[in-house]
């Protein structure tokens, strides 16, 4: 459930400012190969 109220942030509004509005899903970061290669290995 989501409720108005406060927010804190640990950084200052200039690194805010230079944050991407939307991140990049790890997912996409590393190739599936490599995904798949460590997971057979465990």
């Amino acid at each position: 459930m989501v409720q108005a109220g406060e927010g804190f942030n640990l950084y200052s509004s200039e690194v805010r400012q230079a944050m991407s509005v939307f991140f990049v899903p790890e997912v996409i970061k590393i190739p599936l190969e490599h995904v798949i290669l460590q997971t057979k290995l465990r």
